[in-house]
């Protein structure tokens, strides 16, 4: 096999086993290139980590219902709605995909570098014109991040601020307060 062949197999296969599993959690880099053919070094080789490769996966399973969401019509809103509309939908993808969310947003936001943010960053900007890049990107950040953390540690932030992000209306009274707290007014 040629290389890029070998790096799109793992990917693919790594995609495959994502989709059929029950808890992708426990997917090992051995299932991973025993599906693929491949020698187990070779994760390691295309891949700094069988983290980076089951991120890259998730991102192909998840890139359709991004784009769609971050491409979608907007006519007719504000700038600040936008910006909800696409928070709030983008939530509701890592919910459908939880499983596969919680495998690698931890890499995400501690290993990978830092982009999904800059998926955000232009209706930031639209929404914060006396704002410099930097400032936006750091807001960009701010909210993305901590969306993240708190999928991550729903049902702790639950017990400490009584907000249940899991339900779809005390998220979207989450997500306004978030964009009031950064955009204000």
């Amino acid at each position: 096999m040629k290389q890029d062949e070998t790096k799109e197999k793992l990917i693919e296969c790594t995609v495959e086993l994502l989709l059929k599993s029950e808890n992708p959690g426990k997917i090992t880099a051995r299932d991973i290139t025993k599906a693929s053919g491949v020698n187990l070094a070779m994760i390691n080789y295309y891949f700094k980590s069988k983290e980076e490769l089951l991120k890259r996966a998730v991102d192909l399973i998840i890139a359709q219902d991004f784009e769609k969401i971050l491409h979608g019509d907007f006519s007719g809103l504000s700038d600040r709605q936008i910006l909800h509309d696409i928070l709030k939908q983008i939530i509701a993808v890592v919910y459908k995909y939880s499983s596969l969310s919680r495998l690698t947003i931890p890499y995400i936001l501690l290993k990978d570098q830092i982009t999904v943010p800059l998926k955000f960053y232009p209706y930031i900007r639209k929404c914060m014109k006396e704002r410099n890049d930097s400032q936006c990107k750091i807001i960009a950040y701010q909210i993305i991040s901590f969306l993240q953390l708190i999928f991550l540690r729903e049902d702790e932030f639950f017990r400490f601020t009584g907000v249940n992000i899991g339900n779809v209306e005390e998220r979207e009274s989450f997500i306004k307060f978030q964009i009031y707290l950064f955009l204000g007014e």
